[in-house]
C-alpha cells in the first residue's frame, strides 16, 4: 500500500498521508480541511500581507493563505516533523506557492532545540495531533531547532495562524514584541483539555493576550463541511467533530461582531467526561471588521 495519495482539492493539489485519519481522510473524501476555518480567513487576510503559521502540517490552509496575500505578501510556515515537513515543502511546490519560506522548525519562546515525535506513516493515527510536550529519546523523537517569531526580526506581521498542540502559551511567550509592536490578528488552536483542566490552556492564553491589548473570540466550527468541495454528505466524525479555536484582535485595530467574547474563568467551553461542551455563539455569525 503507498504511503501517500495525491488528490485534487478545494484549493489546489495535495500529497496527503494514506494513514491519516483525519486531516489525510478528509482530504481524500472531501477534497478539504477544516474549510470553516478558512472561511473566517478569508474576512482577515488581505494581499501583501506577511502571516506567520506555526505547525502548517502538510499545508492544507498555506496554500490557501499563499494565494490570498498574493505576490506581494509572505508567508512563513513551520512544521518540526520531518517527514510532515517533506509533505509540505511537496504541496507549496505543486500549487506554484513561490511566496511561501517553510522551516523544519518549531515555534516556541526562545531559541534552541527540542524533540518532536517522530511519525511511521505505515500506521494509521491522528497525525496532526502529534506534540512535543513528553517527546523522548526512548520514543524514537528527532531534534529539531526551536525559534520565537521575535526572533525573526520581521518588521511587518499581520496574521499568525497558529497550531501546535498545546505550545501555544510557549509561541506566545516569544512573540511579545511582535504583539506589543506589530499588532498581528491571532488564531489560535485551544488545547490541553484533561480532567484536571476543563477550560484547557484557555485562561493561560487569554490572560497573556489581554495583557497586549487584545480581545479574545471563541470560534467553535463543525469539522464535516455539508457543501465540502466533493459534495460527499457522510459525515465522517458522526456529528461530533469540532475545532476549539480563537480569534484574537488587537482591540486598537479591529474587532469581531457576532462572536462571544473568552475571558479567563467563563464557563461557556468545558470538557466533561471527554466531551467538549460549549455554549458559544455559532462561528457563522462572525465578522471581523476593522477600524481603519
Amino acid at each position: 500500500m503507498p504511503l501517500y495519495h495525491l488528490t485534487e482539492g478545494r484549493h489546489g493539489r495535495f500529497l496527503t498521508y494514506a494513514n491519516d485519519l483525519i486531516i489525510g481522510r478528509c482530504m481524500q473524501l472531501y477534497g478539504e480541511w477544516s474549510e470553516h476555518e478558512i472561511w473566517l480567513y478569508r474576512q482577515i487576510v488581505r494581499p501583501g500581507d506577511v502571516i506567520v503559521e506555526p505547525g502548517a502540517n502538510i499545508g492544507t490552509h498555506s496554500v490557501y493563505l499563499s494565494k490570498a496575500i498574493g505576490p506581494e505578501g509572505r508567508l512563513y510556515a513551520f512544521e518540526p516533523g520531518r517527514l510532515t515537513h517533506q509533505l509540505l515543502c511537496a504541496n507549496i511546490a505543486l500549487n506554484e506557492c513561490v511566496n511561501v519560506h517553510t522551516r523544519n522548525q518549531a515555534i516556541g519562546a526562545q531559541i534552541g532545540r527540542i524533540r518532536f515525535p517522530r511519525l511511521d506513516p505505515e500506521n494509521p493515527g491522528n497525525y496532526g495531533a502529534v506534540s512535543m510536550y513528553g517527546a523522548t529519546e526512548d520514543d524514537g523523537s528527532d531534534w529539531v531547532d526551536i525559534v520565537s517569531i521575535d526572533s525573526l526580526g520581521l518588521t511587518k506581521l499581520d496574521f499568525i495562524k497558529c497550531d501546535i498542540e498545546g505550545f501555544e502559551p510557549q509561541m506566545l511567550a516569544g512573540a511579545s514584541n511582535a504583539l506589543r509592536d506589530l499588532r498581528p490578528v491571532v488564531y489560535l488552536e485551544l488545547g490541553g483539555f484533561g480532567p484536571n483542566s476543563p477550560t484547557g490552556n484557555r485562561d493561560e492564553l487569554v490572560t497573556v493576550l489581554e495583557s497586549f491589548g487584545y480581545s479574545a473570540y471563541y470560534f467553535i466550527s463543525p469539522l464535516f463541511n455539508s457543501e465540502n468541495y466533493r459534495n460527499l454528505p457522510v459525515d465522517i466524525f458522526n456529528g461530533g467533530g469540532a475545532s476549539f479555536d480563537l480569534i484574537c484582535v488587537p482591540e486598537d485595530r479591529a474587532r469581531i461582531d457576532g462572536l462571544s467574547r473568552a475571558r479567563p474563568g467563563d464557563d461557556l467551553i468545558r470538557v466533561e467526561d471527554c466531551t467538549f461542551l460549549h455554549t458559544t455563539q455559532p462561528w457563522n455569525a462572525a465578522r471581523f471588521v476593522r477600524h481603519f
